[in-house]
């Protein structure tokens, strides 16, 4: 009877995780719970999540391909017509623009710098082969502290990159 209720349970909450997608829904992620992953298969955990720190998020070079990349497979995908594939064009164009200027923000630069410098200093430790308990602690403990500062660091960027991909700025899908 145990094994049936949680085979039961299984079944449930994987049926309930695709049906959410299909209504609308934003489909289930690990993500949250492997960025925050402690202990010593931490590192392991965290690198199964993409662009775990959004350092190619931050990256000006790589964050326009992958839009492109983005529209471009999206429109192949839906087989966009000309006027479709323009239409596009100048989303993708107004979202490389604010990008620049995203960029060139001091405030911004200043915000990525200081980031990019905590991240170091956290790297730096977890890398440590010899880190002692505490240094472990204060590290896992920075981590939290920055992903929240990277939340609020990407939170635009991510917004354009949503919109490209024709969803809201929380990720859902937009109505058409």
């Amino acid at each position: 009877m145990l094994r049936i209720a949680i085979g039961w349970h299984f079944l449930y909450e994987g049926i309930e995780k695709v049906q959410s997608t299909q209504r609308g829904g934003k489909p289930f992620t690990a993500e949250p719970y492997l960025r925050a992953s402690t202990g010593p298969l931490a590192p392991y955990f965290r690198n199964i999540v993409p662009d775990v720190n959004s350092v190619a998020l931050l990256d000006p070079p790589r964050l326009k391909a992958r839009w492109a990349d983005d529209v471009d497979r999206i429109a192949n995908h839906y087989g966009f017509d000309k006027e479709q594939r323009d239409k596009a064009a100048a989303e993708l164009r107004q979202s490389t623009e604010f990008a620049d200027i995203w960029f060139s923000d001091k405030e911004m630069t200043e915000k990525k710098e200081k980031y990019y410098h905590e991240l170091r200093n956290v790297l730096k430790v977890e890398r440590k082969v010899g880190a002692l308990s505490f240094e472990r602690e204060r590290a896992a403990a920075k981590r939290k502290d920055l992903d929240a500062d990277r939340k609020t660091l990407i939170a635009d960027l991510q917004g354009k990159g949503n919109s490209l991909r024709g969803r809201d700025q929380a990720g859902h899908p937009r109505a058409a």
